[in-house]
């Protein structure tokens, strides 16, 4: 873990470095620099927590900025950035918080003196100082401190950022407003069903309780009954979604429909009926975890995927040919990368599903 902090001139100093795209944003050369005002590095280790923590969330104020399109977020941003502009000129908070507020009364006011002009730099104002708190502000610092997948994370971002668009400030976020908000966008929009309803809605629930304890949220949990009713186990909608296997005849004929130049492809679908393996776990098995007689699933979507399956006979000499033959280490040799999030089954399970598709 690194230090954060650094001595010069027998004094120690909080560094950060900032990337490179947001130094122009955040008026920063390179790197954030700050005294910490003493020359004993067990003191320094202590102060460095807080002046780190804030700018990180100075980091990720200006990631969410610069790919939300927010403009209250940018407001708020700039608001912040004065406010360290005024700190380094001897104001106190609350001077600060008095002449942006000033200055947010005169534009709120307009030229005729009737509260006709623009509102939203006392929105920002308000946010900046503490009083309110605005949902697309923290939620790359929140999916920061995720230990998940890019996949999940980026899933997650799309569910908040739609949230924090339809609730800019956390104060109007209630019970019924979410549950209206489910009913129109989700529900009759986008027909999603009641599991897909319940995935995108859970990373907010998480966000929330992460601003609660980070953030000095103070409101009632808004979530408490806004899912829609879960379908009967005896539903007759139950079939729609039950996962229906291949027939010996279905598993013959997709196999003879593989295009002839495409080995991965047939070696894949082999393997899988032999295996009963998901497409990802056989592109990510690399031949030191295939034994002689079984393999080793040590990259696996969830911890019960996690187990050791025998060999089938009739696929034990296709095994050993696809180990002895590998080039680069894994048991499906030559699949690269197609996507993203770097898994090696992108291209091969288009392929897959498109000859399904076909058939």
């Amino acid at each position: 873990m690194p230090k954060f902090y650094e001595k010069r001139r027998q004094k120690y100093y909080a560094v950060l470095d900032v990337p490179k795209a947001l130094r122009e944003q955040l008026g920063i050369s390179r790197r954030f620099v700050k005294s910490l005002q003493t020359d004993s590095e067990s003191i320094a280790r202590i102060r460095v927590l807080p002046v780190i923590a804030k700018w990180k969330q100075e980091i990720a104020l200006a990631k969410a900025s610069s790919s939300s399109g927010n403009e209250l977020l940018d407001s708020v941003i700039k608001v912040r950035q004065d406010t360290q502009r005024l700190k380094a000129q001897g104001l106190d908070n609350w001077e600060i918080q008095m002449v942006h507020e000033e200055v947010a009364m005169d534009a709120a006011l307009g030229e005729k003196n009737d509260y006709s002009g623009d509102h939203s730099l006392a929105n920002a104002v308000s946010i900046a100082h503490g009083d309110s708190i605005l949902l697309a502000e923290h939620i790359e610092e929140h999916l920061e401190n995720k230990d998940s997948t890019p996949k999940s994370k980026d899933m997650a971002r799309t569910a908040l950022i739609a949230f924090a668009k339809e609730f800019p400030l956390a104060e109007e976020v209630t019970e019924r407003g979410v549950r209206d908000w489910i009913i129109r966008t989700m529900e009759r929009e986008r027909k999603l069903s009641y599991s897909t309803i319940k995935r995108e809605v859970s990373p907010i629930k998480m966000y929330w309780k992460w601003l609660k304890r980070y953030k000095g949220l103070d409101a009632p949990n808004p979530f408490e009954d806004v899912l829609p009713p879960a379908p009967s186990r005896n539903s007759k909608s139950k079939s729609s979604i039950d996962i229906n296997g291949f027939s010996v005849s279905d598993y013959h004929k997709i196999l003879g429909a593989v295009p002839e130049k495409d080995r991965n492809l047939r070696n894949l679908i082999i393997i899988g009926a032999h295996t009963g393996c998901r497409i990802e776990e056989l592109c990510a098995l690399q031949t030191e975890d295939v034994l002689p007689d079984r393999i080793q699933l040590v990259d696996a979507k969830t911890k019960a995927g996690l187990r050791t399956i025998p060999i089938h006979n009739a696929i034990l000499q296709l095994v050993a040919e696809l180990v002895d033959t590998s080039t680069d280490g894994y048991l499906i040799s030559g699949e690269k990368p197609s996507n993203k999030y770097a898994k090696r089954s992108s291209g091969i399970g288009k392929r897959c599903g498109r000859l399904k598709a076909r058939l």
